[in-house]
């Protein structure tokens, strides 16, 4: 069965109240059978119903159902290119949890890009408002609201259409804070429909304050990053590359992701040559998010991604650095083999090649493989490469920030572990770079605390105060 359109109807409450009470009912009645043939979903209470969503170059049609307890959704791609419906959150797909487990954090994941005329299946059983996002173009999202009884879940929506009072215009930054993320989701897409430039600020607004963001410790984190995302896909459409001009790096760089990710679907690696003559003197980040954007455009073919990075005439190594970031947090992991820790990075025998997937060994530890920090740190600072083995020491930092999303307290406890000293210090000084340019919650004071603790006069501490202080 195929989920029709959405459609909103409205009558005013004078207008209402000017009915008399038989056709009134009568009136309602008709207005509810329409709105099961135009506001979309099950038109039946049978638990084992099935609806279908189309795939398109334009994200999920429709992007909003409702379905009974029990019952199927079933997502046809029907666009040249390939996407791959999952779970939100990106990319770790753990919203719609799962006891069973699957090849990511949740069953709820096709686990593969779908090419054309392809489907993936899944049966609904929890209740809930659930979002789902393309895994390749996570930009492109949509909503799946599993009910008892779809009938008078119906009849409950139509009231409040009656009844309520409509919220006229923007909602305030305060009220849009106490949504819930898929009420969020449909705050940001429909501004970002409408102004991108406008939905962009409205995005930092809601989740940043005096440079920092608004909350750590949170989901909120996830959040804002999917929403640049989609920011940035319409920034793209409205604006074309100018768009870059908008971003920075907030929210783990989703922005530039966004638009770069939308500039590719519809040219390819043609579109390389021309990023690189109009995003690269605009935004730093360019070439790191181009990276991850080739590596969905190659279907994680790791290899073919980075060959497209060697078009470019500058910056090649940053875009290598978004290619392996992208692999680590997205791709399937087949060619990573926990009885063999090292060999993926050793694979690649062209020494920049190297180095990029070098700054991702530990994540691959602690992420892929499941190790906890002691057990990737021994391991990883005893590598046999020595270019893995530096590497390892260096990002160990960066890591530990993001394990802590910035949370100074546990970043020392986590750096404090290492044995050795220069160690610690690296770590605490890897974390400060990171927590700056991610601007976790209460940065300034982590990082002028974490430069504090490292040895006066030694060049890490030079490094640090020279950076941030």
């Amino acid at each position: 069965m195929l989920f029709p359109g959405k459609s909103k109807i409205y009558f005013s409450r004078q207008h209402i109240n000017s009915m008399k009470p038989p056709f009134l009912i009568i009136s309602i009645l008709i207005v509810l059978n329409l709105s099961f043939l135009l506001y979309g979903g099950f038109l039946y209470f049978g638990s084992r119903a099935t609806g279908v969503i189309y795939i398109t170059d334009e994200g999920f049609i429709p992007d909003e159902v409702q379905i009974p307890a029990g019952g199927t959704v079933q997502w046809l791609n029907k666009d040249v290119n390939s996407h791959w419906p999952a779970s939100d959150f990106h990319p770790t797909h753990g919203q719609y949890s799962s006891k069973e487990g699957g090849c990511s954090e949740s069953t709820l994941d096709a686990c593969r890009a779908l090419n054309k005329n392809e489907q993936y299946s899944f049966v609904f059983e929890q209740k809930g408002r659930w979002g789902i996002h393309d895994h390749l173009y996570p930009g492109k999202t949509m909503i799946v609201e599993v009910v008892d009884n779809v009938f008078l879940s119906k009849m409950s929506a139509m009231a409040s259409i009656f009844f309520k009072k409509r919220s006229a215009g923007t909602i305030s930054i305060k009220d849009f804070r106490k949504l819930d993320y898929q009420e969020q989701l449909r705050v940001i897409k429909k501004l970002s429909s409408e102004n991108a430039r406008e939905a962009w600020k409205y995005l930092k607004s809601a989740y940043m304050k005096d440079g920092q963001v608004f909350e750590t410790g949170t989901t909120w984190l996830d959040y804002s990053h999917v929403f640049s995302h989609i920011v940035g896909n319409q920034a793209y459409q409205q604006y074309g590359m100018q768009a870059i001009i908008l971003c920075n790096y907030s929210f783990a760089y989703g922005c530039v992701h966004g638009i770069l990710e939308q500039a590719l679907v519809g040219e390819g690696v043609a579109m390389i040559k021309k990023i690189e003559q109009e995003c690269f003197q605009q935004n730093q980040a360019c070439s790191h998010g181009l990276g991850h954007g080739l590596l969905t455009l190659e279907k994680y073919d790791v290899r073919a991604a980075l060959r497209g990075c060697d078009i470019l005439q500058q910056d090649q190594f940053a875009c290598y650095n978004g290619v392996f970031m992208e692999y680590i947090w997205s791709a399937p992991k087949t060619e990573l083999d926990e009885n063999q820790p090292f060999a993926f990075c050793e694979s690649f025998l062209d020494s920049a090649y190297l180095q990029a997937c070098a700054e991702y060994q530990l994540n691959i530890f602690t992420e892929v493989f499941g190790w906890s920090f002691a057990d990737a740190t021994e391991e990883c600072f005893s590598a046999p490469n020595e270019t893995i083995r530096i590497a390892c020491k260096e990002q160990t930092g960066m890591l530990v920030a993001h394990m802590t999303k910035g949370d100074l307290n546990r970043i020392q406890e986590y750096c404090f572990l290492l044995k050795d000293i220069s160690n610690q210090n690296l770590c605490l000084l890897g974390a400060a770079v990171e927590v700056e340019q991610q601007q976790y919650y209460n940065w300034k004071n982590t990082v002028n605390t974490l430069c504090s603790q490292l040895p006066e006069n030694g060049k890490y501490f030079y490094i640090c105060f020279i950076s941030f202080i």
